[in-house]
C-alpha cells in the first residue's frame, strides 16, 4: 500500500456546511431577441471585489438557436466555449476550475450562427472565497452592495443600448436589488437607476422579458417611477 499518497476523510458539522452554502454564487444571464446572421454580443458579469477571488464551478448555455458562447477573464483564463443546438442546454463543470482574483472580471459572449432570431440563457456558478479580509457595504443601497459583492444570486439581463440590468439578493432576503448601468465595465459605464424591489415585482419584470419582451421597456419604466422618480432615465 506504499504507493499510495494518504488521505483524510473529510467531514463537515452543520456550521461550515451552512458557510459553504452561502459562498455559491448563482448568475442567470439572459439575452433576448437575439439577432440571427452572426450577430455577437458580450457582456461583463462581474468584477471580483476587494478582498474575494472567485473560483468557478461550472457553467451552462442554451438558446432558442444555433450558436456559440464563450466565458472567459480578459487577460486572464479562457473559462470555456459552449457550442449548443438550438433548444439544448449544454454544461460544464472544471475539474480544475478557473479563479478568478480581486479586480479581475469575468466576462461572456455569444454568437447566433443560425437564421432565426432567438433568446439566450446561461448559468454561471462560482465559490466566492476570502482572498483577504472582505469589504463591508457602507449602507444598504444597491450599487454599493454591489460593489463589494454583497449578495449570493443575480440575474443579468442584456438589454438595448448599451444597458444592463442586475437583479440580485442575498440568501433568505425578502426583497430584490434593481441595478442598471450603461456601458457596464467600461470608461463610460454610468448609474441608470438603483433601488430595491420586491421579489414579485423583480418576477414581473423577468417573466415579461421571456413572454413579451417588446413590453418590457414599459415595466422597468413603471417600477423606475415608482421607486426611483428623481432620477429615472428609461
Amino acid at each position: 500500500m506504499s504507493d499510495y499518497l494518504p488521505f483524510e476523510r473529510i467531514s463537515y458539522s452543520k456550521p461550515a456546511i451552512a458557510s459553504i452554502a452561502e459562498a455559491v454564487w448563482i448568475w442567470f444571464l439572459t439575452i433576448d431577441n437575439f439577432s440571427a446572421g452572426g450577430d455577437s454580443g458580450e457582456v461583463d458579469i462581474y468584477t471580483v471585489p476587494s478582498g474575494f477571488k472567485a473560483v468557478i464551478s461550472d457553467v451552462l448555455s442554451g438558446g432558442d438557436f444555433l450558436g456559440v458562447s464563450c466565458y472567459w477573464i480578459p487577460g486572464g483564463d479562457n473559462i470555456a466555449w459552449i457550442f449548443f443546438e438550438p433548444y439544448e442546454t449544454k454544461g460544464h463543470p472544471f475539474v480544475l476550475p478557473p479563479v478568478a482574483l480581486s479586480g479581475e472580471t469575468i466576462r461572456f459572449e455569444v454568437w447566433n450562427d443560425d437564421t432565426i432570431i432567438g433568446t439566450f440563457r446561461g448559468v454561471l456558478t462560482m465559490w466566492r472565497v476570502p482572498g483577504s479580509k472582505p469589504e463591508n457595504p457602507k449602507k444598504d443601497e444597491p450599487f454599493e452592495r454591489f460593489r463589494v459583492g454583497d449578495f449570493s444570486s443575480c440575474q443579468v439581463l442584456v438589454l438595448p443600448d448599451g444597458e444592463t440590468l442586475y437583479l440580485f439578493h442575498r440568501r433568505g432576503e425578502d426583497k430584490e436589488n434593481y441595478l442598471r448601468f450603461k456601458d457596464y465595465g467600461k470608461p463610460s459605464q454610468k448609474k441608470l437607476a438603483s433601488f430595491h424591489l420586491q421579489a414579485e415585482e423583480a418576477g414581473e419584470i423577468l417573466s415579461t422579458l421571456h413572454a413579451e419582451p417588446q413590453k418590457v421597456k414599459g415595466v422597468l419604466t413603471k417600477y423606475e417611477k415608482r421607486y426611483n422618480p428623481l432620477n429615472s432615465t428609461i
